[in-house]
């Protein structure tokens, strides 16, 4: 698939039919440039909030490992580090790793999503239930 062909991808798509577009991916990011794969994985993240589900354990080992082949401690790259971290409801330790490291302009958005997200996972629907934390 071409970076147009996951930009065409409904918002709100099943986490099913999310599966299939995965498959695809990985298989993709083992033979295409770098900066197309991170690309696409910056598209995947918005696709995979809007299905309001953490995808399944195996998608979110294999992001995270396709994270850590990739590592740079760029602002680009750690911004999109943190933004998947949310979207995919990754761990904390990569999430704070990352958040320790950036110094741009959305830090405190992505210091909120750590303040309010609870157990060892980011929570990307923490707003969804009614707000921050106490």
């Amino acid at each position: 698939m071409n970076i147009d062909e996951y930009d065409d991808l409904a918002d709100g798509l099943d986490k099913s039919d999310l599966v299939d577009v995965y498959e695809v991916f990985f298989r993709e990011a083992a033979e295409e440039p770098e900066a197309v794969t991170l690309r696409k994985l910056d598209i995947l993240c918005d696709k995979q909030w809007h299905t309001s589900e953490l995808p399944d354990k195996e998608i979110q080992k294999q992001v995270r490992e396709l994270i850590m082949s990739h590592w740079d401690e760029s602002s680009s790259f750690l911004e999109l580090v943190l933004g998947v971290c949310y979207c995919f409801g990754l761990d904390k330790e990569l999430f704070c790793k990352s958040l320790s490291l950036y110094d741009g302009e959305f830090k405190d958005e992505f210091v909120s999503h750590l303040e309010n997200s609870k157990g060892d996972n980011v929570d990307p629907y923490w707003s969804m239930r009614g707000g921050a934390a106490k």
